[in-house]
């Protein structure tokens, strides 16, 4: 007691505030029994540390599994709440690393709601070094229960929408981020879940039926009242609502008088749903001064929007009353490239995984954001599957970054449904005006060949690696050397195409890689996930060397297979494997990616490093290194000088 004295840190609190008060684990057991998300915004008020100890628990009681520290990692799927539970947590400040997936999201108000809470956590963050939405489970639940369906009869407009994904974007762009990653979402337009007509501001309508909107009321002494409608109707509580009923039952527990006493007053504070003050919307509270100190170089932020009550029907969101409003122009986001302050994003990478982002609605948003992060954009990742060829048009002949080292166009890289309708002269438009490319990788795209003219004054001094469609690699190949000086590396994909689309990959047009080849001296890299046809187009270049080029290869010295990891390669497969590599002459390297084999028929697992070891080297006597899965690297010894009763797999 004597030492508690010395501090006065347990008595010279005031009434009321038990932050710092040196509580034993059973109190905060008890506490934490009365949580759930609207309570910890006010918990977050009175004491850092309880706020941390009952967020944790709340995570516990969800039975789901996530990492905080710098990284919020939540794609998977997680309950409706957590977003919001983040964003009340005030000593959330440290992610530098976002991740997040609203897979439990089952109506168009619960995307917009967890939408406005991701922007509002990172807003809260000092830096935010990582970005990344999935919206694929919004697009399977539209999907399967349809546009209307999912709007449940909220009427919010397309440009509400774009609105509010450009400004999360934008405020993440603002806090530094270098990694952008935006997946699917685009059966949000295609599958009608937005209403019409035109809306200056992000607002919300119900039908007739649904005029009156679900309220939440703490009684004087219950507490806060659950609200009971659970049918379309029913709208998400206010973010300046009060806390939900009370959970139970609570653990009985011995507590010391003092901290009894102190439990009590908070137990009431729940109780009296934090009555004393009018709370204040949780849209419109933001962190300290003393967290987050402003600065006279820092940028205004774009104000939250509050969920209120309207005066017709439904609910709406309105913009805070004296905070500017954001544009692609002012200080606050992405300067245009014609005029504006001179802020530049530090992007670095950027995946456009999404048709929406390429919408006329995005289209200016996302040119004008690739331009704003031209001098420090080294990857852009695009995967897309039906944006038209007018559109692929215009922005492989308008984009243009300064800086740019590895560039992906792809489908998908497991199943082609329609091949992207790139014209081959817009593509190589684009790479004629992006020298610094170092790796690029295409996949699904319609084959073809660009024409003279502007193969010609192709120029790639920093191309060391591409991969494509064998059309692509084999016009790349054609190429002078002098164009692509730096070349070591191509890879002629294998592309697997959907049952739909009744076109079987013909491995024939791998003879055009082969041949291109020369006597150049590269990786060659092939794909190997499409059985269908392959051993055919294999036999006959084995019994026939004439009728293919592979024993010709001499200059051929690393091999770069590819599999994928949802084949997993039995001894015939291993058999194919190993005749495939001794057809090259020179082969002396072999790296394997997504490689994996059924430990039960082969009887030897991967991790067991001398029986891989004995297996490629009593089958490939050519063969001097192995690497698997890029961790695996094995230096391979001849059979002739392996030792004596040598047991490997045979």
């Amino acid at each position: 007691m004597a030492k508690k004295q010395k501090h006065g840190s347990y008595f010279d609190k005031p009434k009321g505030d038990i932050s710092g008060t040196p509580f034993p684990d059973l109190v905060w057991e008890e506490i934490a029994s009365y949580l759930d998300e609207g309570s910890l915004f006010e918990l977050g008020r009175a004491c850092r540390s309880l706020n941390d100890f009952a967020f944790t628990f709340y995570l516990e009681t969800q039975s789901e599994y996530y990492t905080f520290g710098d990284f919020l990692s939540a794609p998977v799927g997680y309950p409706p709440s957590l977003l919001t539970a983040l964003r009340c947590a005030l000593f959330v400040k440290g992610l530098r690393r976002i991740m997040v997936g609203p897979k439990s999201v089952e109506t168009l108000q619960d995307l917009i709601q967890q939408l406005l809470d991701l922007r509002a956590i990172v807003r809260q963050q000092t830096d935010c070094h990582t970005l990344s939405l999935y919206l694929s489970s919004v697009d399977f639940r539209i999907q399967k229960c349809g546009g209307l369906a999912f709007a449940r009869g909220i009427r919010v407009s397309e440009t509400a929408f774009q609105e509010l994904l450009c400004s999360l974007v934008t405020t993440a762009v603002n806090k530094g981020c270098k990694s952008l990653d935006i997946s699917k979402g685009t059966a949000l337009f295609t599958g009608r879940a937005f209403g019409a007509g035109p809306l200056t501001r992000p607002s919300y309508s119900k039908t007739k039926k649904q005029a009156a909107p679900v309220t939440i009321e703490p009684g004087p002494k219950e507490g806060p009242q659950e609200a009971t409608s659970k049918g379309p109707g029913a709208s998400l509580p206010s973010l300046g609502s009060q806390p939900q009923a009370l959970k139970g039952p609570r653990p009985e527990v011995e507590l010391p008088g003092r901290a009894r006493h102190s439990l009590l007053n908070l137990k009431r504070l729940f109780q009296t749903g934090f009555r004393k003050k009018k709370p204040k919307p949780m849209a419109s509270l933001s962190p300290t001064p003393t967290t987050t100190p402003p600065s006279a170089s820092s940028a205004p932020v774009r104000p939250e929007l509050e969920v209120v009550s309207s005066s017709k029907q439904g609910i709406a969101l309105v913009p805070g009353p004296s905070e500017p409003e954001p544009s692609l122009s002012s200080q606050t986001s992405l300067p245009m490239p014609s005029h504006g302050p001179d802020i530049q994003s530090s992007l670095r990478e950027i995946q456009l995984r999404s048709d929406m982002l390429l919408l006329p609605l995005f289209y200016d948003f996302t040119s004008s954001l690739l331009r704003a992060s031209s001098s420090t954009l080294s990857k852009l990742v695009i995967e897309c599957s039906s944006t038209p060829s007018s559109v692929w048009h215009d922005f492989f002949t308008s984009v243009q970054i300064s800086c740019l080292r590895m560039l992906e166009i792809i489908v998908s890289m497991l199943l082609v449904e329609e091949m992207l309708d790139i014209a081959p002269d817009d593509l190589a438009y684009f790479l004629s005006r992006h020298t610094t490319l170092e790796v690029i990788t295409l996949y699904g795209l319609k084959p073809g060949v660009p024409s003279q003219a502007l193969t010609e004054r192709l120029f790639m001094p920093g191309l060391r690696s591409f991969r494509g469609h064998p059309a692509y690699v084999s016009w790349i190949l054609d190429l002078d050397p002098a164009q692509v000086p730096r070349l070591e590396r191509v890879v002629a994909n294998t592309e697997y195409y959907s049952s739909n689309s009744n076109r079987p990959f013909d491995h024939r047009l791998l003879d055009g890689v082969l041949q291109s080849l020369g006597a150049r001296n590269l990786t060659l890299g092939l794909d190997l996930t499409i059985t269908e046809g392959r051993d055919e187009w294999f036999q006959s270049r084995v019994d026939d060397p004439d009728s293919g080029p592979i024993k010709s290869l001499t200059n051929i010295r690393t091999l770069d297979l590819n599999y994928s990891w949802y084949m997993v390669l039995k001894p015939p497969e291993l058999e194919f494997l190993t005749r495939f590599i001794n057809t090259f002459p020179a082969v002396e390297h072999l790296l394997l990616n997504e490689f994996a084999i059924d430990v039960e028929s082969t009887g030897w697992a991967l991790s067991e490093t001398e029986k891989v070891q004995d297996f490629f080297a009593r089958r490939c006597p050519r063969l001097r290194t192995v690497k698997i899965n890029g961790r695996l690297s094995i230096s391979l010894v001849p059979v002739s000088v392996m030792e004596p009763g040598s047991n490997g797999p045979q």
